[in-house]
């Protein structure tokens, strides 16, 4: 009695990111299709999105994250077409996982809005040989917007490294200064958050985990994350926007 054939092996993108297997492909294509159809009827934020949205977030974000952390996306960046620069090699000292997850985060924050107007517009074609997932083009989309939200990363690090005492672990956390002037902050940026946003972060700030805020809120995991990374990229925003002016405002901004 012959053997079955062996399975296909799994394609390889010219990206380097495994693409995922035909019946995922149609699964996109159902929904790419029910997300034009929704836009159509004048939905910004509808469930077919939603279905998108939570698919990619949960399969990229965490790709994205080990990338930083093996220090192999820029190689990756290099392939699809991004121009290498010297500052966006890892640094000395490397890159904290944590850190690792809010770049990650924050990249594809950006990187959601393009994605779902490409997909809207049929700027990701299925039909043509060898065609990425919607997970693989939305990955190799925040590789390519990664330099911004990496740069920043790194001016903080050095802003960091060159502002805080050297014996600032020999004392208490919350006695020192800085720590009182960022738990003010902390909670004046959380209170301009809206509903949606704030319950999470507040629950978060205790020390609840992501599945402990889920059950409190009766939201799923995922929206749980996607919550804290928005609202922690709008206050990040609102950081910088207050820094850059009173920047100005003391004349920093004058040649």
């Amino acid at each position: 009695m012959p053997h079955p054939p062996p399975p296909a092996p799994r394609r390889r993108l010219q990206s380097g990111l495994y693409n995922r297997e035909q019946d995922g492909l149609a699964l996109d294509v159902a929904r790419v299709t029910a997300l034009q159809l929704e836009t159509s009827g004048g939905e910004e934020n509808g469930p077919a999105w939603h279905a998108v949205r939570d698919d990619v977030w949960v399969y990229a974000l965490p790709v994205l994250t080990s990338m930083l952390l093996k220090g192999t996306v820029w190689a990756q960046y290099r392939v699809l077409g991004g121009n290498p620069a010297r500052d966006l090699n890892t640094p000395i000292g490397g890159i904290k996982s944590e850190e690792a997850h809010d770049i990650a985060s924050t990249t594809l924050l950006n990187a959601l809005p393009v994605l779902r107007l490409q997909l809207v517009n049929g700027r990701w074609d299925p039909t043509i040989p060898g065609a990425a997932s919607v997970r693989t083009w939305a990955v190799n989309l925040c590789i390519l917007r990664l330099p911004g939200p990496w740069r920043q990363w790194r001016r903080d690090r050095l802003v960091q490294l060159e502002v805080l005492p050297a014996n600032l672990e020999d004392e208490r956390p919350e006695q020192h200064p800085d720590a009182v002037l960022y738990r003010l902050e902390f909670e004046r940026y959380v209170e301009l958050l809206d509903d949606g946003l704030r319950e999470p972060m507040l629950l978060d700030a205790e020390a609840d985990t992501d599945v402990e805020i889920a059950q409190a809120l009766g939201l799923t995991v995922k929206s749980v994350e996607y919550r804290l990374a928005k609202a922690r990229q709008i206050s990040r925003v609102r950081r910088d926007h207050e820094a850059a002016r009173d920047f100005r405002d003391i004349g920093g901004g004058v040649a």
